[in-house]
């Protein structure tokens, strides 16, 4: 994607590596993009009513991003690839291909620092958090829409200093942001979580056959099973995290590595520019399968949308066959009643 060295100016990619990133990219664009629809589809439609939280908000930031890579940033790269290969040469196509693919890099950036943001807030404030998720989604859509002005800003810096430089900023701040995320954030997010469990463990097991506890270990019990639901979200989180770290940083040293060797040839900085935007793309093909199929309600949405059981009027179908059945029972039941009643009448004639 970016050969600025003055040594490499006016030489083109070899023809079979040009061909194979454009086949690559397309290979991609056809993983990418149907998975990062289906998680944007699930919040948007909603089918269980269960996905409209502040997580589940930036999630959708992320698969957005991730989706534009697919949709938009990997078909331009088959398009300009293959120009490549056949020798023609398009500038304008190659500027937009690279301010797109510096948004969306940038935008995945942000995403993931307001995803940790929101686990942090949801570990260590946990009062508070759930008091600011009531009627708090259109904050939570400024803050989206926020991380994309940002994005498109700070990418303009790209038409400044040219791709290479601009490239070897972002690869770094992905790296640095998180593994720094990673190492602090996150270990203390995860420990706070586990303190919370053993304090809720400690209070003792109440006796079942008392019935005032009953209430007790009720709320107990669904104070564990919400602090076990934001340990599996904190644990979707690491897995994101430890996918971006696996990416960039070998894409982060071929960036520093163009930059910095002096003895390689044009040839190999063209492998080397190639290879690491293959990383880049790579993330944004993995990172659906990371969350969508780990988060039981966004799977089951999902399955849903899939076989076309969308609710209508707030109902699924699912939910009229049971009404359905329910009404029937009951008919049932009421003319078992009648029939009772009418045998208990007998007798008592008799």
């Amino acid at each position: 994607m970016f050969s600025d060295q003055p040594n490499c100016t006016g030489v083109v990619a070899p023809k079979v590596l040009a061909f194979s990133t454009a086949a690559i990219s397309a290979g991609f664009s056809l993983i990418t993009t149907p998975g990062n629809l289906l998680v944007c589809l699930a919040v948007l439609i909603n089918p269980n009513r269960n996905l409209r939280t502040s997580f589940n908000f930036f999630i959708v930031n992320l698969a957005l991003a991730d989706l534009t890579v697919g949709a938009i940033t990997e078909p331009l790269s088959f398009v300009y690839h293959i120009r490549e290969g056949l020798r023609l040469q398009f500038s304008l196509l190659q500027m937009v291909h690279h301010y797109l693919y510096f948004i969306t890099c940038t935008a995945s950036i942000l995403s993931l620092g307001a995803l940790t943001a929101e686990r942090h807030s949801a570990a260590t404030s946990a009062r508070s958090y759930r008091a600011r998720q009531v009627n708090s989604n259109k904050r939570y859509q400024w803050a989206t829409c926020g991380i994309w002005v940002i994005s498109a800003a700070v990418s303009g810096f790209y038409f400044i200093i040219g791709p290479l430089v601009q490239s070897l900023v972002v690869t770094v701040t992905a790296v640095v942001l998180t593994f720094v995320i990673l190492a602090f954030t996150y270990l203390r997010i995860y420990g706070v979580l586990k303190e919370r469990t053993q304090a809720n463990l400690s209070r003792g097991i109440p006796n079942p056959n008392e019935d005032s506890n009953d209430a007790t270990r009720k709320k107990r019990n669904a104070a564990l099973r919400a602090i076990e639901y934001e340990k599996k979200l904190t644990k979707v989180l690491a897995s994101i995290l430890v996918c971006y770290i696996c990416c960039f940083i070998p894409a982060c040293v071929l960036i520093f590595t163009m930059n910095l060797c002096s003895s390689c040839s044009c040839e190999v900085i063209h492998w080397m520019r190639d290879v690491q935007f293959w990383f880049i793309l790579l993330n944004s093909a993995v990172n659906p399968y990371l969350y969508a199929w780990r988060i039981p309600h966004f799977k089951r949405a999902i399955v849903n949308i899939l076989k076309c059981q969308g609710r209508i009027g707030g109902i699924s179908p699912s939910d009229l066959s049971v009404s359905q059945r329910d009404g029937s029972t009951n008919n049932y039941d009421q003319s078992v009643t009648r029939r009772d009643r009418s045998t208990n009448q007998y007798n008592v004639h008799v």
